[in-house]
């Protein structure tokens, strides 16, 4: 009986036990599951999905085209229909989408340029130099225009003045650098054409700058044709400025049908190398190398047959007579030219 009420004793210690041990372990803590909450959620919080980054349509898919942009205040119904028919060529030839948008000035292109949206563009030197000093455009292809792919700037004289002209006719070049043969010019006064005028104000003034030749306040004459008549009939003005390499202005039929001795009569002292490219285009940053390179291949093969001219002419509004590659480094004496004089290269392209 003893036994018994002994072996009664012990269950019922043994279930005490075994209700506490099973109470414990509630307070330290229940078994994890095999879903771990994320780094950062909250208990009871919904479990974030994973980001999802959408992969960009390939430039130049039709989900994706590339936008040209070229600068024209005002657009012909035929510069029009040139650009749509370029838009059909680069589809067809390339399988490339394209979109073509005109900007009423240069400051709507650069801002469309900051935003990463053009992809291609057709510029000025003076455009093109602003728009690569922010890193937005790299030059790729310039155009045959005249016959040239550059131009320069020229000085002339009446041959009754004391000047000494250092410009060889026959090989159309001149024979000394600018500071010795412009030095003569020191002090006196110059028929400019205009300050929007590149070769007829600006890159003259630049060589002049450069190697610290004086002159007087100039005179604006807003012509070539104006500037020679002025030194022609002198008294007006000791020397003038106006373009070179593209032609001989005073061959102009505006000069020389009245004129007809101004060849003689209106010699060149000095002319410069030609240093100022003609349009271009340029590719944005955005833009990888090997796109790059197929587009420039296809314009230039383009612009060697006489519809692709024909075309690019009427569709940019400029008379192009092929493409040729060029590096940015064309650029850098007419940049320097610039530069010396201080000048904000902005005033010089159209204002909004």
């Amino acid at each position: 009986m003893q036994y018994l009420k002994a072996k009664g004793l012990f269950f019922s210690f043994l279930a005490i036990c075994m209700l506490a041990q099973a109470c414990n372990s509630g307070l330290i803590g229940r078994p994890e599951s095999a879903l771990s909450l994320p780094q950062n959620a909250q208990p009871g919080s919904p479990t974030p999905l994973p980001t999802y980054t959408p992969t960009p349509a390939p430039m130049g898919s039709e989900n994706n085209p590339l936008l040209l942009g070229l600068i024209a205040p005002n657009i012909t119904p035929e510069q029009q229909e040139a650009l749509n028919t370029l838009q059909v060529i680069f589809k067809e030839k390339l399988n490339l989408h394209f979109n073509i948008q005109v900007f009423p000035h240069y400051f709507a292109l650069e801002e469309a340029l900051l935003d990463g949206k053009v992809a291609l563009s057709w510029l000025g030197p003076v455009e093109y130099i602003l728009a690569s000093q922010k890193k937005l455009a790299t030059v790729s292809l310039v155009s045959m225009h005249a016959g040239v792919k550059a131009y320069g700037t020229q000085f002339f004289a009446n041959k009754d003045s004391r000047f000494q002209s250092f410009f060889d006719p026959s090989k159309n070049i001149s024979a000394v650098e600018a500071a010795y043969a412009l030095s003569q010019f020191n002090g006196t006064k110059g028929c400019f054409i205009s300050k929007k005028s590149l070769a007829g104000y600006w890159v003259p003034m630049g060589y002049l700058t450069l190697n610290n030749i004086q002159v007087q306040e100039p005179i604006f004459t807003q012509s070539s044709t104006g500037s020679l008549r002025s030194l022609y009939i002198k008294g007006v003005c000791d020397f003038a400025v106006t373009y070179s390499s593209i032609s001989d202005p005073r061959t102009a039929s505006t000069v020389i049908t009245d004129l007809n001795d101004i060849l003689n009569q209106v010699p060149v002292i000095w002319a410069s190398p030609a240093i100022i490219p003609n349009q271009a285009f340029a590719y944005s940053q955005n833009i990888d190398l090997p796109l790059q390179i197929k587009l420039s291949a296809f314009l230039i093969q383009f612009s060697n047959t006489p519809e692709g001219r024909e075309i690019l002419s009427k569709a940019m509004d400029y008379e192009i007579n092929g493409l040729f590659a060029i590096p940015d480094s064309t650029y850098d004496t007419l940049r320097s030219l610039l530069k010396v004089q201080e000048l904000r290269l902005s005033e010089l392209v159209n204002q909004p």
